[in-house]
């Protein structure tokens, strides 16, 4: 093997290395399985790579969460008690015909990348990093129980990333359309891919997706859900971080997860 050869494979190892992080990055979502007027809602924080389906998360990670809300029309937020597994959570009391809006986030965590893997830690405490991202996560479910379909979900919450529907999601069937809009911190966000994925197509565990759109100047898209079933829209926003010595990029994405009947 000649030197050259042996150098070029050498940097494609250290490069597999540092892109393998960002390769494998999770998802978040939040929805809830098949809800019915007069039972409980059992809801899943579901953070992985096989949307709907949830997966124990990690103990080391758990802190990273906020704690997953469900919220009604009134602006309840009903009370919830752990499932059986630790991405699970149920309503303590059935719930009525009505829309419910399921939130939940990642706070903000460091993700710095060496020769030697990644490390959740800033550049600055991370021997020989090379790169660092500060990822904060937020995920943001409509649940329609019933024949309910209520507008409140129309309204921003204040994360610093969210989508916003027009109308109800419920109210829309397929061929229709849909306007989203895509807000960071509080202001429409143009010129941002969002991408969709629809429960039990596989093949977007490779990477590839239902639904590709990118936001216009007001940071809208039009959703025409070719589809019926359990459906979650992804955005992703990057910019500097303010100090450079402590880490890169400053990253924060946002899931909307609803069913189109």
């Amino acid at each position: 093997m000649t030197s050259h050869v042996f150098k070029a494979l050498c940097l494609m190892a250290a490069l597999a290395i540092l892109v393998a992080p960002r390769a494998q990055a999770h998802d978040l979502w939040a929805t809830a399985e098949n809800p019915t007027a007069g039972q409980p809602v059992v809801s899943i924080l579901g953070y992985g790579h096989d949307f709907p389906e949830g997966e124990e998360i990690a103990a080391d990670r758990l802190s990273i969460f906020y704690p997953l809300e469900v919220t009604n029309a009134q602006g309840q937020k009903l009370a919830l008690k752990p499932g059986d597994k630790n991405y699970i959570f149920v309503t303590e009391e059935p719930v009525k015909e009505g829309t419910y809006l399921l939130t939940t986030g990642y706070k903000p965590t460091f993700w710095s990348y060496s020769p030697e893997g990644s490390f959740m830690k800033s550049k600055k405490d991370t021997p020989n990093a090379t790169s660092c991202e500060q990822w904060t996560r937020w995920a943001k479910g409509v649940v329609n129980v019933g024949n309910a379909s209520d507008d409140f979900v129309t309204k921003p919450i204040g994360n610093s990333l969210e989508f916003v529907p027009s109308t109800n999601p419920a109210k829309i069937k397929v061929g229709e359309d849909l306007t989203i809009q895509l807000l960071r911190d509080g202001k429409p966000l143009p010129k941002t891919e969002i991408t969709g994925i629809l429960a039990g197509n596989k093949h977007h565990e490779d990477g590839n997706r239902d639904f590709y759109a990118t936001t216009n100047g007001e940071g809208k898209i039009t959703f025409s859900p070719i589809k019926e079933g359990l459906w979650t829209l992804i955005a992703i926003a990057h910019k500097d971080f303010a100090d450079k010595a402590v880490c890169d990029d400053d990253a924060v994405d946002a899931s909307l997860t609803f069913t189109v009947k």
